[in-house]
């Protein structure tokens, strides 16, 4: 009696899985991702020896509905400014892959110049608002690699980087000059 039970218990459940096949083994189209483009606003610095600290700081700050800043904020900065605003556009791809600002360029004295090396510019030159914390613009770069920097810009970087160090070392002193 036992076995007969668990035939028929068996062939119910079986039935009841065909007739429910098509609600149960349910094949989903495959979802194509959907790519949508935020726009933003980014403040550029020119970067030159004498860039204000100001504008080297606010370099690279995004704004736009998206972003946390909604909106930029009035230019100049201060005397000396010569900071802009660009309009970029990311797709959600970059935003969640990593952008690729490789390809990006940045003004500066040298002209337009690539992002890798903007950065190091930089990043340079807001080291050189710290030079009294250096004997010298060799101690400055000492933890520095200048094989980072791109060779056809490398002599040009390490230049400016050089005279901004003089100019913040002795203020006064270049006054005179």
């Amino acid at each position: 009696m036992l076995k007969l039970f668990i035939a028929l218990f068996g062939l119910i459940l079986v039935y009841w899985i065909y007739k429910k096949k098509k609600q149960l083994f349910v094949r989903h189209p495959q979802v194509e991702p959907v790519i949508t483009t935020l726009e933003a606003y980014e403040l550029q610095a020119f970067l030159d020896a004498t860039t204000p600290l100001v504008c080297l700081e606010a370099d690279g700050q995004k704004f736009g509905q998206q972003f946390k800043e909604k909106s930029p904020p009035e230019l100049p900065h201060i005397n000396g400014c010569r900071c802009q605003i660009v309009q970029i556009y990311y797709t959600s791809s970059d935003v969640f892959q990593g952008e690729n600002q490789e390809n990006l360029s940045k003004p500066s004295s040298l002209g337009n110049i690539n992002a890798g090396d903007a950065r190091i510019l930089k990043q340079l030159l807001l080291q050189s608002y710290q030079s009294e914390l250096y004997k010298d613009f060799e101690a400055m770069i000492s933890d520095f690699d200048p094989n980072q920097i791109s060779e056809g810009n490398r002599d040009e970087i390490m230049a400016l980087s050089k005279k901004a160090f003089q100019l913040r070392q002795d203020p006064a002193e270049q006054e005179t000059s």
